[in-house]
């Protein structure tokens, strides 16, 4: 039976675990459980959508403040 089976279905597969905080997931159960899903549904402010650490840690990295020296002048 075993020969029957392609060598690319018998190959061992490398999978990626993600591990999280264990007081991270005890508080969103918790306002999970605490709220209505109308509750949960609504959205506030821009801090309310979810995003990926990847995106957070690019934008804090390129987080320099530019200030101009003077108002942009243009050749014509």
């Amino acid at each position: 039976m075993q020969s029957a089976i392609p060598e690319s279905m018998k190959t061992q597969v490398l999978v990626k675990a993600r591990v999280e905080d264990p007081q991270l997931q005890q508080s969103r159960s918790q306002i999970i459980q605490s709220k209505s899903v109308s509750e949960l549904s609504q959205i506030s402010s821009w801090s309310d959508f979810p995003v990926p650490t990847t995106i957070e840690k690019f934008m804090s990295k390129s987080d320099i403040s530019y200030t101009p020296s003077g108002p942009p002048s243009f050749d014509m």
